[in-house]
């Protein structure tokens, strides 16, 4: 039987099939759980290990359909399945119900978890209108992660494109943690440049970072940098946030080793979070960004939250 690990790749994969089945159910309340991929298993598109090998033996005519049939029943117990451990993931944060055979959709207060996949589900994430959703799940992303942080924790988005508050170019960006004597002290090696135009560099990886503050103004304060990957090549980002990067700009980063975060609007199965972890840090997706968001925040962020990321999901998740 294969393991966990060996099975990670297919799971994901369900996962996707889910997103569609969840996308289809906000814009029409409710859909049964096979609609997603019953034409496909009719058209023959799906070819996951099936149940019969090509031979010569192979079945024609009505027995094909009867394979069809078996691959339709892995398929939507797949989909069920995965339904059933994102509800237990995310308890009263899941924005569906599951009844029989449809998913019923029950949004969310906040709205971060159909933001998030109407992030996945864009048909391009680089274009207009749709930067918007990169954009602003790096934002939220900052805020989300620096309640998780707790008391005494701020946030600056840093990544590129940057508010012009933060400021244009990385030097100004990143000076804003800097903590003379102690901690992130700006200074570029030998050969690079003192305020490197945004043509040269622009984010280094970083898309945003959390300070949290150790009790009083001395050494020691902790450090969270955030990575965000929201195209669908995400599970190739583990490592683009490489403390080798920043080591060119900075005389001294700051006595407590930074900690290393990746956030993603996907939900990632079981083994594939644990493998993201190995290689990314902390790991933020979907599930954990709406708990946060759904029960972390006051009645007044959610409020806000909701209102900012409802009128970008629907570029995507309109009926």
């Amino acid at each position: 039987m294969p393991t966990p690990y060996e099975l990670r790749h297919r799971l994901q994969a369900v996962s996707v099939n889910v997103d569609q089945t969840e996308a289809d159910a906000i814009r029409r309340g409710s859909v049964v759980i096979d609609a997603g991929i019953r034409d496909d298993t009719i058209s023959g598109a799906i070819e996951d290990d099936p149940v019969i090998d090509a031979t010569d033996d192979a079945p024609t005519g009505s027995q094909s359909w009867n394979v069809a049939d078996l691959q339709l029943d892995e398929s939507v117990g797949g989909i069920r399945e995965e339904i059933e451990r994102r509800s237990r993931l995310l308890g009263p944060a899941y924005p569906f119900h599951l009844r029989s055979e449809r998913l019923v959709y029950a949004p969310s207060t906040s709205g971060c978890y159909e933001f998030c996949l109407a992030t996945c589900q864009a048909q391009s994430i680089t274009k207009k209108p749709f930067v918007k959703l990169p954009r602003g799940f790096e934002r939220l992303c900052a805020k989300l992660v620096e309640r998780y942080m707790g008391v005494g924790a701020t946030s600056v988005h840093v990544g590129w494109p940057r508010d012009g508050s933060v400021g244009r170019n990385f030097k100004t960006a990143m000076k804003q943690i800097e903590r003379l004597p102690y901690e992130w002290v700006w200074q570029p090696e030998s050969g690079k440049p003192e305020d490197p135009a945004q043509t040269c560099v622009k984010d280094e990886g970083v898309d945003f970072v959390v300070v949290k503050r150790v009790l009083d103004d001395r050494a020691g304060w902790i450090y969270l940098l955030g990575q965000c990957a929201c195209g669908d090549d995400w599970n190739t980002k583990w490592r683009e946030l490489d403390e080798t990067r920043l080591r060119k700009w900075f005389r001294t980063q700051a006595p407590v080793p930074f900690m290393r975060a990746f956030a993603t609007p996907y939900l990632l199965a079981d083994e594939v979070m644990r493998e993201a972890t190995d290689q990314a840090g902390v790991v933020f997706d979907r599930a954990r960004l709406t708990i946060l968001a759904e029960r972390h925040l006051s009645a007044d962020e959610v409020v806000e939250v909701s209102e900012n990321l409802r009128p970008i999901s629907g570029l995507v998740l309109a009926a």
